[in-house]
């Protein structure tokens, strides 16, 4: 995946069109321009690796179209798990960026312009697609025509633009797995856009849908057509799931691991989170990893079964442009039922104007600083508590010879951090290893000896210590007693990795069962194959 639009904003200087927007004399033949597309333009940007705070609104220069290309006016652009983690940096091997660089995959607006050779489009007609890599989130963005289709009539804008990943990912997920009619399929993450119209092309092959879901959302899945709704928060998906001919992945961390129980001889597992889980079947079973590919044909049939009402788009939110960092954020920690998508029609440039304004020298505000508002209070979320005495079914995952107890996850607290109960028992610690994350620990009962960067020192009972991200470290349980520890992690994530590379126990104190020589080794390579995804590195000799 490549982001076109950088080099397309700096190629429109050499564009060969004047300021008033009208053709240079000696400009590519077929560069057709509407009104439209003479003013100004702006973007969502992300400027470095990080938080919310790494993604800007910045003025840019309206793109030109090349051979090949139309030119949109951007009116609603779909939102995407995969924005978030763009932004962190996790994807930066698989997704190379020179930033600055505009963000967003998929968009809906007006053409105002064609390249050469385009014949499919006109300027005013409304169309609908992928971006062709990164650069949805602006006001006008340059785009293959092979990757765009026309919007039906019925659907508005913001419509069109929640479907092209969503729709396109859950029919190949279906497609790559071959499901067929009678077959059984586990859905998981099935509340999400992609889950949503996978439960639903599901029904439509004449499959039976099993669903995980939150008990929030049992009704909304069930709307959709899935014959069982599990609750992953209260049950558990091997116990109620047997001989599935496909389990389609859309959640990562431990989930796929566990799925394999729940697979008939010669199943297929789909992930769109896991890129080795090929490597991970077991005998007899496949896995795969599937990445959505363009295809303009099959979005034009699905965008049609949307606007005649044989499939169900969910629209979580309409976030407005000024929002939309927020907005990913949120695509990281959690929302309503269905898809994101910004409303683009306000467009970028005038959040963009008002910014130059305000860093313009001589102003008024050079005096007196602006800071934006406080969010307002999100309903959607409630309080959360975790009684790690008493309720059996928060994760008690065993890590080594410790048990961890997840008290809080990233859902739990927006994604700014997590919460986790150590309990280690002598002789008991992890190995020396470092993440790209903060950790800070309270010993809640006994005394550790913690190691930082080859000095060791012993921290007791009350006594709190923060650990940097990337900084060497480790502890160990040296007393003859047990040590408890509350450790938080901030950003979250640290869970999910806890969760994949550790067995499942029945309560806080209950210790994992001692591994055999065979199954220490098989763990201790299943965590260093996981390290990289979740920013880790375990330092051993």
């Amino acid at each position: 995946m490549q982001d076109t639009t950088e080099q397309q904003h700096a190629e429109q200087q050499d564009s060969g069109q004047q300021d008033d927007g009208a053709p240079r004399p000696g400009a590519p033949a077929g560069a057709e321009r509407h009104p439209d597309a003479a003013r100004h333009s702006a973007a969502a940007r992300l400027i470095a690796y990080g938080g919310p705070d790494a993604v800007r609104i910045e003025a840019l220069p309206v793109p030109a179209p090349a051979a090949g290309q139309v030119l949109v006016h951007v009116r609603a652009a779909g939102l995407n798990g995969m924005d978030w983690k763009i932004r962190e940096g996790y994807l930066r091997d698989a997704v190379p960026l020179v930033l600055p660089a505009t963000l967003g995959l998929e968009l809906a607006g007006e053409v105002v312009g064609v390249g050469e050779g385009v014949t499919r489009f006109a300027a005013g007609d409304r169309v609908m697609g992928l971006a062709g890599g990164l650069g949805a989130y602006a006001d006008y963005v340059a785009v293959d025509a092979a990757l765009l289709v026309r919007t039906p009539g019925a659907l508005t804008d913001v419509e069109a633009a929640a479907l092209p990943v969503v729709a396109l990912t859950a029919a190949q997920a279906l497609d790559a797995g071959g499901l067929r009619a009678g077959q059984t399929v586990l859905v998981h993450g099935a509340a999400g856009g992609v889950g949503g119209f996978a439960v639903q092309l599901a029904k439509a092959r004449g499959a039976t849908v099993a669903a995980t879901a939150s008990a929030s959302s049992r009704a909304h899945v069930l709307a959709l057509g899935a014959d069982t709704v599990i609750d992953y928060h209260a049950e558990t998906f091997e116990e109620r799931v047997r001989d599935a001919d496909l389990v389609l992945d859309l959640v990562g961390g431990g989930v796929p691991g566990r799925s394999w129980a729940v697979l008939a001889p010669g199943g297929a597992l789909i992930s769109t989170v896991v890129p080795d889980v090929a490597a991970q079947a077991p005998e007899g079973l496949r896995g795969a990893f599937l990445m959505m590919r363009p295809d303009a044909g099959a979005l034009a049939e699905l965008a049609g079964a949307v606007a005649r009402g044989e499939l169900r788009s969910t629209i979580a939110e309409t976030v407005a442009p000024a929002d939309l960092s927020a907005a990913i954020e949120r695509t990281r920690t959690g929302h309503a039922p269905g898809k994101l998508v910004a409303d683009l029609g306000a467009g970028f440039a005038a959040i963009a104007n008002a910014a130059d304004a305000t860093d313009s020298p001589g102003s008024a505000d050079d005096a007196a600083p602006v800071y934006p508002p406080i969010p307002a209070d999100d309903p959607r979320r409630t309080l959360a508590i975790a009684r790690p005495e008493t309720d059996d079914t928060l994760p008690h995952v065993g890590i080594g010879t410790g048990t961890y107890t997840i008290l809080l996850t990233g859902r739990d607290t927006a994604g700014r951090y997590t919460l986790i109960d150590m309990l280690v028992p002598p002789g008991g610690g992890p190995p020396p290893h470092r993440h790209d994350f903060e950790e800070m620990f309270t010993v809640l009962e006994g005394e550790v000896a913690f190691t930082f960067r080859g000095e060791t020192m012993v921290v007791r009972r009350g006594e709190t210590i923060n650990v940097p991200a990337n900084a060497p470290h480790t502890f160990r349980n040296a007393s003859d007693a047990p040590a408890r520890l509350l450790c938080m992690c901030t950003p979250a994530g640290q869970e999910e990795m806890f969760l994949e590379i550790g067995v499942p126990v029945a309560t806080r104190t209950a210790a994992p069962p001692p591994p055999d020589p065979a199954a220490r080794a098989a763990g201790m390579a299943r965590a260093l194959a996981l390290a990289p995804k979740y920013r880790s590195e375990f330092l051993l000799p």
